[in-house]
């Protein structure tokens, strides 16, 4: 790992440090987008917590695309169906929900296998002296809130991260890049449904 540049806790911390608003508040949007879909179009049965990580996923995936993709010295790379951030060559970062242990799980593809054991030089179009971390996100206990914001350096043969640190919630806004979080969106309300034989008067 040391001999293709590999970043330390401290240097992805201090990379990472302006954009620490947006990823604090691009989750936040996402539980909220889950939400309101939910809310929306009800779930017949239980609902199954990997619906809700797939649509805060795919929404976070769209947030940092729209609000960190176009920054300076951020671009986006798309490998596989997977959509992530590439931090000037040094980071590439991926978003995936994590669990107590601070871990994702994945489907052990090939393509998973390489992203999580740091074989980046493997991969098309990816930054070939980058190390993979993933920001990720873990709720309360009810799944109401987003609790923790982190980013980790996952070292999937051997498990666990070769490091991990939560992402600060007082980090502030703006920094070296301008990046500041955006205002929330606004919560979409249920619709009205029409009862059998019955109209709904219009407003």
């Amino acid at each position: 790992m040391g001999n293709r540049g590999f970043c330390s806790k401290e240097d992805a911390f201090a990379l990472l440090k302006p954009f620490f608003p947006l990823l604090w508040e691009g989750w936040r949007q996402a539980l909220g987008f889950a939400q309101a879909a939910a809310a929306i179009f009800p779930f017949p049965g239980r609902r199954n917590p990997t619906t809700r990580a797939m649509l805060m996923n795919d929404f976070m995936c769209g947030f940092a695309e729209k609000h960190l993709g176009s920054m300076k010295g951020v671009s986006i790379i798309r490998s596989e169906g997977v959509t992530m951030l590439d931090f000037e060559g040094k980071l590439v970062m991926r978003f995936k929900k994590l669990d107590d242990s601070r871990q994702a799980s994945n489907i052990e593809t090939t393509h998973q296998l390489l992203l999580f054991s740091q074989g980046v030089q493997y991969l098309e179009g990816m930054p070939s002296k980058a190390t993979i971390v993933i920001n990720g996100y873990q709720l309360d206990q009810v799944g109401g809130r987003v609790e923790d914001v982190l980013v980790t350096c996952p070292r999937e043969f051997e498990g666990g991260n070769h490091w991990d640190f939560s992402v600060p919630r007082d980090a502030g806004e703006g920094g070296a890049h301008g990046a500041t979080a955006p205002a929330p969106i606004p919560m979409i309300p249920p619709p009205k449904v029409r009862a059998r034989g019955k109209k709904i008067d219009k407003e």
